[in-house]
């Protein structure tokens, strides 16, 4: 496994963490009472097996999405492709 160097000069980030991989679009929601703004962020790993794959065989998917799916399901295992 590859190891991920600290790139950020004081950052959060320790030596071998790698980001979560985002399959959506980041969606900012504001409360309208106090206004305070919330991201939301769609990340592949809180969305099913199920889905992913439905995800995959759907014709309108990217083939950038597609490719990251099909990572993450190699990844998980149980699935293969040929």
């Amino acid at each position: 496994m590859a190891k991920v160097e600290n790139i950020f000069v004081g950052g959060s980030l320790e030596q071998g963490d790698i980001m979560p991989i985002k399959l959506g679009r980041s969606v900012t929601r504001i409360d309208r009472v106090t206004k305070k703004a919330t991201v939301e962020h769609d990340y592949m790993h809180t969305h099913s097996t199920k889905d992913l794959i439905e995800k995959y065989n759907n014709d309108m998917t990217r083939k950038k999405d597609k490719r990251k799916i099909k990572i993450e399901l190699v990844k998980r295992g149980g699935v293969s492709f040929g």
